[in-house]
């Protein structure tokens, strides 16, 4: 009879603990938070890239960008990436983005006359440097 009470002490004072809030800590521990899923991901980059985007942070928008085109191979990504690349200076980067731009098939017709135009543009400017 004595275990019995023993058990049931010891579960009504750890019952009275979460309930005063000094478990708290440890009944949080308990909760599992799930990984965001693919779309919820994807979104997140596209957004922060934006924003890194706005304010001037080039290398790191772009680097977010393939992040969001690994989980979700959108061509315009492909597209968003040359003309931040283009932006920055990088013309090399921005010819190689616009180059898969325009072979994906997935892409939207006249966005891919856009991209040719835009590759066409950043290789006479590259042939033009290397004079």
């Amino acid at each position: 009879m004595h275990k019995f009470t023993t058990t049931t002490l010891s579960v009504s004072l750890s019952a009275a603990l979460l309930v005063s809030g000094v478990g708290q800590a440890n009944a949080s521990a308990l909760i599992v938070t799930e990984e965001p899923s693919d779309d919820e991901a994807y979104e997140a980059l596209t957004e922060e890239a934006a924003l890194r985007y706005e304010k001037g942070d080039y290398a790191a928008s772009v680097a977010l960008f393939e992040r969001a085109y690994e989980i979700r191979p959108e061509p315009n990504i492909l597209f968003n990436m040359g003309r931040i690349e283009e932006e920055a200076g990088n013309l090399e980067e921005a010819i190689r983005h616009y180059e898969r731009f325009i072979q994906d098939a997935s892409a939207d017709y006249d966005d891919r006359q856009d991209g040719l135009e835009r590759l066409n543009l950043l290789r006479e400017l590259v042939a033009i440097k290397k004079r």
